[in-house]
């Protein structure tokens, strides 16, 4: 059965993605206590790069691509791992937890977008619905955790820098697309993160000569370790994985699952209240990303139904 059509393997590696994203934000959170952002994004995405470097050359024993492709490979590495990395730090330093979640939930709209115009992906009206309906439901669950919104004067700057990352990585997700139909998600993965880490070391290069490496506890250390093995390593490879069996769009709605997923983590973890209005939300959006994730098979089964 087409994988498109069908649960399978990569739907789980999408939802496992999403879950692991939203814990990572604790983790960070606790390793950014002794690290400054960037030189922990510096270091982070360079253990990363290495450990897929080393997965294709034993799984593959090449990174050979055709020269066309070199351009495509930079510009969606920076998109993805440099600039979207840049503006989503600097956003949340001068925005709000509320408005940023807003912005964050835009990015399966956006990604939607970008597919219909340049990607060429049919969505189906049930599609947009579930995409719609899943946003509600992250608005639902970050406003009923208390976070409120500020659309003035004073976030507007964090707010612009976040969307902009917001869309970098949109277009990082569409760019992917067609090296992932050519060669495998894996190495994809890998020439794509090394692109945007190379930039990212050098943009962040001020702050790793100031980041004072002898105060930096165990725990943390092994919080960046987990950070990018998990939330980079493994789900940047599911991404690339579902952009090449399910598309952009069904990908990316799977980005509001992290949404969630840090919500329910701070409920476990840290202790946060967790009320009915969240709960509420937290289907809402699981309902929307089911609709997005099956709608083209639904629409089948309703025409079938019709002309029966």
């Amino acid at each position: 059965m087409d994988e498109a059509r069908s649960f399978s393997l990569v739907d789980v590696c999408l939802i496992l993605t999403g879950v692991i994203w939203g814990v990572n934000n604790i983790v960070v959170k606790s390793a950014l206590s002794d690290f400054s952002p960037l030189a922990f994004n510096a270091v982070r995405f360079t253990f990363a790069s290495t450990v897929l470097c080393l997965i294709v050359l034993l799984t593959e024993k090449t990174f050979r691509v055709e020269r066309r492709d070199i351009g495509r490979i930079v510009v969606t590495g920076i998109l993805g791992n440099t600039l979207y990395q840049i503006l989503y730090i600097n956003g949340i330093n001068l925005s709000t937890a509320g408005n940023v979640t807003v912005m964050l939930a835009l990015m399966p709209v956006c990604v939607a977008i970008l597919a219909k115009l340049f990607g060429g992906e049919d969505i189906p009206a049930l599609g947009w619905a579930g995409i719609l309906v899943s946003l509600a439901g992250v608005l639902v669950v970050a406003l009923g955790s208390g976070a409120k919104l500020d659309f003035s004067s004073r976030t507007l700057r964090g707010d612009l820098l976040t969307f902009l990352g917001v869309f970098c990585w949109s277009a990082y997700t569409i760019l992917t697309k067609p090296l992932v139909k050519k060669y495998s998600p894996a190495r994809v993965t890998a020439l794509t993160m090394v692109s945007g880490t190379i930039c990212l070391v050098l943009y962040a290069i001020p702050y790793l000569r100031a980041q004072d490496w002898t105060r930096i506890r165990p725990a943390s250390w092994a919080g960046l370790v987990s950070s990018a093995s998990l939330a980079l390593v493994f789900s940047y490879f599911a991404w690339s994985w579902g952009i090449s069996r399910l598309g952009g769009a069904r990908t990316a709605v799977y980005e509001n699952i992290a949404m969630v997923s840090g919500v329910l983590s701070s409920w476990l973890i840290l202790g946060e209240k967790w009320s009915a209005v969240r709960f509420a939300g937290a289907l809402v959006t699981l309902f929307g990303v089911i609709a997005v994730r099956w709608s083209e098979t639904l629409r089948r089964a309703l025409r079938l139904k019709v002309r029966e």
